[in-house]
C-alpha cells in the first residue's frame, strides 16, 4: 500500500507538470545564453543551492546532537551530500533511506536516525511556512495578487488543503505509534533544534535568492522584489514536500512557482523560471554528490 501511494504521487506530480507545460509552454521565454551576465547569475544561483545543501549537512549534525548522538561535521556533510540524488527516484524517500543507511554504518542507532529525520522534515516545513508568511506579510499588495493566482482554482485549493491535513494526520499517527513504543527516546536537547531552525530559515532565503537571480535574467524589466521570490519558492517547496511520492517535489514545485509568478512576469517567463530553477537544482545536487564523494569516510 505504501509503494502504491508513492507511485501514485509520482504519477500525480508528472500529470501536474504535464498540465502546466500544456497550458503555459507554447511560448517559453528565451534566455540570452550569449550574455556573460546570464552565466554569472546562473552560476550564482547554483552556488546558492549548493550552499543550502552544505547548510543542510550542518543541520543533520545538529539534529543528531539534539538526540545525544554527535557526528563529525565531515561525516554529516558526506552523508547528506551523497544522498541527494536519491530524492529524484519515485517515492521521494530514498535520499532519507540512503542517509539512514550511512548513519547506521557510522554507528548511529536506527531509532535515533528515524527521530532525527522526523525532526528534519518538521523543522524544514515549519521554516518554509514561517519564511513565506513573513515575506508575504511584508508585501501586502503581492499577497492579494498571489492569493488570487494560487487559489482562484478551487480544486487546486482543496488539493493543497487536503495534502496539508493528510500530512498532519500521518505525522500525528506516527507520533502516537512512537509513544506506544517501548524504545522511547529520552534524550532531547532543544538548543541544537533551534539552531537547525535558524539554518533552515537562512536556507529558504538563499533558495528564494536563487529563484530571484533566474527571474532577473528571464524577465529583467518585470522582476518583482526578492521577498516575493522567497515567498513563492517557500510555498512551492512545502507543497512539493507534502505531495505523496513526488520525487524531489518534481512537477508540483514547478507548477506552484509558475502559478505564483505568472501575475507578475507572465506565464511564459514564469514557466521558464520554474524549469530553469529545477535544472540548476539538479545540477547542484550532482555537484553535491561529487563533493560528498571527495570527502573521506570519517
Amino acid at each position: 500500500m505504501t509503494w502504491l501511494l508513492k507511485i501514485s504521487g509520482s504519477l500525480l506530480a508528472l500529470l501536474i507538470m504535464g498540465a502546466v507545460l500544456y497550458g503555459f509552454g507554447g511560448d517559453l521565454a528565451k534566455l540570452d545564453l550569449t550574455s556573460p551576465q546570464t552565466w554569472l547569475q546562473l552560476l550564482a544561483a547554483v552556488g546558492c543551492y549548493v550552499l543550502v545543501l552544505l547548510l543542510g549537512g550542518v543541520g543533520w549534525k545538529l539534529f543528531l546532537i539534539s538526540l545525544g548522538h554527535p557526528l563529525s561535521m565531515r561525516e554529516a556533510q558526506r552523508q547528506l551530500l551523497l544522498s541527494q540524488l536519491g530524492k529524484y527516484l519515485p517515492g521521494n524517500v530514498l535520499h532519507f533511506a540512503g542517509r539512514g543507511a550511512m548513519a547506521i554504518a557510522a554507528g548511529i542507532p536506527a531509532k535515533i536516525i528515524g527521530a532525527a529525520l522526523m525532526f528534519e522534515i518538521a523543522t524544514s516545513a515549519a521554516a518554509a511556512l514561517a519564511t513565506s508568511f513573513t515575506a508575504l506579510l511584508l508585501l501586502p499588495d503581492a499577497l492579494s495578487v498571489l492569493q488570487g493566482a494560487l487559489f482562484k482554482n478551487v480544486a487546486l485549493f482543496w488539493l493543497i488543503i487536503g495534502l496539508l491535513l493528510g500530512t498532519i494526520g500521518v505525522v500525528g499517527y506516527g507520533a502516537w505509534i512512537r509513544k506506544r513504543s517501548e524504545n522511547k527516546i529520552t534524550t532531547l536537547h532543544l538548543q541544537p533544534l533551534v539552531g537547525a531552525f535558524g539554518l533552515y530559515l537562512l536556507s529558504f532565503i538563499l533558495l528564494g535568492l536563487s529563484l530571484h537571480l533566474i527571474i532577473g535574467i528571464t524577465a529583467p524589466e518585470l522582476k518583482p522584489g526578492l521577498g516575493l521570490s522567497i515567498a513563492v519558492f517557500a510555498i512551492a517547496w512545502v507543497v512539493g514536500l507534502v505531495t505523496p511520492g513526488a520525487p524531489g517535489g518534481l512537477g508540483v514545485r514547478e507548477a506552484l512557482v509558475t502559478l505564483g509568478l505568472t501575475p507578475f512576469i507572465g506565464a511564459p517567463a514564469a514557466l521558464t523560471v520554474a524549469l530553469t530553477h529545477r535544472a540548476i537544482s539538479v545540477l547542484g545536487d550532482v555537484l553535491a554528490f561529487g563533493l560528498g564523494a571527495l570527502l573521506p569516510r570519517r
